[in-house]
């Protein structure tokens, strides 16, 4: 029997999730991790009709989806990490992707005499009884355990990624990595809660209500943003710096690997590039990045590097968004009439969304507020 707050969440979930899959799949404005998170949406839906699937159990024409749809959730990790890695690249999925795969062919495989064979003995598992055989046994955790792999495994690669755009990139928002980073920290939480709702007498019911609730709140906030703007966690230039950054780890002349630069040369060169920065106005080009940055002020990219992060104390996306701040705190201070997106494209940032965002990094404040500090100052 469905306690009321189950029936909530699950009509709330099947009802959201169909919505969403065909908001994400149907609107030609969608990207490939737009289509992705539509199925994972789908498959959060199909997961929410397992409470009424089990309630009617008895009906035979019902029942047989209950040993496909049970397993589902092994595939959430899966197209988790997927879903991640092309929304911030922004790339199209490959063969290779179809790895990803195995282990949710595995569980059906692992199951299936029972799961397709005998729908009943698979309502009565799911419900508490024991299970059948070792194989069901193995299939209680398992899933548990995949699930934590691909969260760590995929707030790994969100991770490395931001950390190649702040060494290599200006022009983006980082709050794009923060919300990413947030869905698995919630993918945690939620497979926490699920596998001690299996280990404890304490509202094992409630901790699973709770888990599922902070499933459709999280998932479907993200599909909502994703549907809003497919292009919201993309990176500009990420993907570009990615595949540079895989053949130069895999390219590498023992000359550039030999050793850190001497502290004295590391401060020339910074003097050097700073003043190039500087009497060029190089960060109001918003297209600028460590490789171009390079290729004007005549320094190695790998050298480049080593100077701002060893000497300056500041990655690539510090350093050039400095200089693009204190830009507009300058136009600001003039008292220009001149709009805010207006002297923020000017100073190099390439949208106004990224611009806000770094500037309330930067600062504290948003461009509005600053802004109106000052007017009040010279008031």
């Amino acid at each position: 029997m469905m306690s009321a707050l189950q029936e909530y969440i699950s009509v709330i979930g099947c009802f959201q999730g169909f919505l969403l899959f065909g908001l994400l799949v149907a609107d030609a404005r969608m990207t490939t991790a737009s289509r992705v998170l539509g199925a994972i949406c789908l498959l959060i839906a199909l997961i929410f009709l397992m409470p009424f699937l089990l309630a009617n159990s008895g009906n035979s024409p019902i029942a047989w989806a209950i040993g496909p749809l049970y397993f589902l959730p092994v595939a959430l990790g899966p197209l988790g990490y997927l879903y991640c890695r092309s929304a911030l690249l922004e790339t199209a999925l490959t063969k290779r992707d179809l790895l990803h795969l195995i282990p949710v062919l595995f569980f059906y495989a692992l199951t299936a005499d029972v799961s397709i064979a005998d729908p009943q003995a698979m309502a009565k598992w799911i419900t508490s009884a024991p299970p059948l055989n070792l194989r069901l046994q193995i299939s209680e955790y398992v899933p548990v355990v995949l699930a934590f792999a691909y969260a760590g495994w995929t707030g790994w690669m969100i991770w490395r990624y931001r950390r190649q755009a702040n060494d290599n990139l200006a022009n983006f928002d980082p709050s794009a990595f923060n919300w990413l980073l947030m869905m698995q920290v919630f993918n945690f939480v939620v497979w926490f809660l699920k596998t001690l709702s299996g280990f404890t007498s304490f509202a094992p019911i409630l901790l699973n209500d709770i888990a599922n609730l902070f499933l459709v709140v999280l998932i479907y906030t993200i599909a909502i943003m994703q549907w809003r703007n497919p292009h919201f966690f993309t990176i500009p230039n990420l993907s570009e710096e990615q595949a540079k950054t895989v053949h130069n780890n895999s390219s590498k002349n023992e000359s550039e690997t030999g050793g850190e630069l001497d502290p004295a040369i590391r401060a020339t060169l910074f003097d050097s590039v700073k003043n190039q920065v500087e009497s060029g106005k190089l960060y109001l080009d918003n297209d600028l990045t460590l490789t171009r940055l390079s290729v004007l002020t005549g320094v190695s990219k790998h050298h480049l590097s080593e100077v701002l992060n060893r000497h300056a104390g500041k990655n690539f996306y510090e350093f050039i968004n400095g200089y693009r701040v204190d830009f507009v705190r300058k136009r600001f201070a003039e008292n220009t009439d001149r709009s805010i997106l207006d002297i923020a494209l000017e100073a190099g940032f390439s949208s106004k969304s990224t611009f806000n965002a770094i500037f309330k990094q930067f600062t504290g404040q948003t461009p509005t507020q600053y802004r109106r500090t000052l007017a009040q100052k010279a008031a």
